[in-house]
């Protein structure tokens, strides 16, 4: 019987207000931060998916996909562990929220 590994991935594009706490100062200052690295990044051609907790790895190491955003096709980039902030959230959907922007704006 073939043995299946579970995969977990932060849904951070869904996050409500709830449960960011997307009223504080220390989201919005976190937005802000992300947003300017997404900023560099398009600028330097070197783009990522900021993403954030414990990922279990696949086994097959080859499968590359594991390691890409199947919305941009951009590569993650582990920005925290499992445990964040109000900031690191904040950076993390500031971040995708205007590279999801840009890709779409661009029709990549």
């Amino acid at each position: 019987m073939k043995k299946h590994r579970l995969i977990l991935i932060p849904m951070i594009s869904m996050c409500s207000s709830v449960f960011c706490g997307e009223d504080s100062k220390e989201y919005m200052l976190g937005y802000e931060t992300g947003m300017s690295e997404a900023q560099e990044e398009i600028r330097s051609g070197e783009i990522s998916i900021y993403t954030y907790g414990f990922r279990i790895q696949p086994k097959n190491m080859s499968d590359k996909k594991f390691n890409f955003d199947s919305e941009t096709g951009f590569p993650y980039k582990v920005i925290a562990g499992c445990i964040v902030h109000d900031k690191i959230k904040g950076k993390t959907i500031g971040h995708n929220d205007t590279i999801r922007k840009y890709v779409s704006a661009k029709k990549l």
